[in-house]
């Protein structure tokens, strides 16, 4: 779904009214043979609505003015336009940064964090 939403995203973005947005995204979920009625029932609960919501206000709260907006030890890559340039800015995040201790030095099993949740 997430390439077809970027592929056509100059079709479905203009004009803000959601009710036309939605047609697109039903067909959109058609085409990719999704059960329809569970995406339009999903796409309209409240907790889909607030978690919709809760992540654009962190992103603006990090500064994302678009997407897709990719982050790197923190840290905002506007500069990759190909792999090989995502792959340069990952080897100088990966060269910048001190090992830490973990759990694995330790023995213990590695932390589990649900999609959505910060780690501490």
């Amino acid at each position: 779904m997430h390439d077809l939403l970027y592929k056509n995203q100059a079709v479905w973005s203009k004009g803000s009214d959601p009710a036309t947005s939605g047609q697109f995204f039903t067909a959109y979920a058609r085409s990719l043979g999704l059960d329809v009625e569970r995406f339009a029932k999903d796409s309209a609960s409240d907790e889909v609505k607030a978690r919709v919501i809760s992540d654009g206000e962190h992103g603006v709260s990090r500064g994302v003015k678009n997407t897709p907006t990719l982050f790197i030890n923190d840290r905002d890559v506007r500069t990759f336009f190909s792999p090989e340039r995502l792959h340069e800015a990952i080897d100088a995040a990966l060269a910048e940064t001190t090992p830490k201790a973990s759990g694995a030095d330790r023995g213990l099993p590695p932390a589990k964090i649900q999609p959505g949740e910060e780690r501490e």
